[in-house]
């Protein structure tokens, strides 16, 4: 491994157990590189069976880190200590990378993140369409019943 190189278990370890020191054991090359958007998109995705924290780590990134995000781009630090404030207390999850999506296209085929772009309007579209992606036909069921949707509209999010 080069010694510029950052080690994403070593990152994600040290953000899940929400070490804010972690960021003083990198080199001045690696605190240059830190490549925060791309972190961005590995920590909003946990992979996890439970159904709820999954959904929690997208809303949490959004919620979190998102908001003005490219506004501390000149401040990788800030950012890393941002993603400390996701995960819960001593908590473990394991972290992939999601290739963003095309903007939604409304081609009639799947209309899952149009339906919850109106209901989560304070997300990212990118945000939304990813996690359209990743939920399951069940979890989409759940979720649009938690907002008190009957079966007519929980269908058009399927169509």
């Amino acid at each position: 491994m080069s010694d510029s190189k950052i080690e994403l278990n070593r990152l994600f370890s040290a953000v899940n157990q929400k070490n804010r020191k972690w960021w003083n054991t990198l080199n001045s090359d690696q605190q240059t590189k830190f490549g925060g958007w791309l972190y961005n998109r590995y920590l909003s995705v946990a992979n996890t069976r439970v159904a709820d924290l999954t959904r929690y780590y997208v809303l949490a990134v959004n919620q979190h880190v998102n908001r003005n995000f490219s506004a501390l781009k000149r401040h990788p630090q800030l950012q890393y200590l941002l993603y400390t404030t996701v995960p819960f207390q001593g908590g473990e999850a394991a972290h992939q990378y999601v290739k963003p999506l095309p903007i939604m296209k409304k081609s009639g085929k799947d209309n899952r993140a149009e339906v919850l772009a109106e209901l989560y309007t304070e997300m990212k579209i990118d945000d939304v369409v990813t996690w359209a992606e990743l939920m399951t036909d069940d979890e989409l069921r759940e979720e649009l019943e938690s907002w008190g949707m009957n079966d007519r509209d929980i269908q058009k999010a399927f169509k």
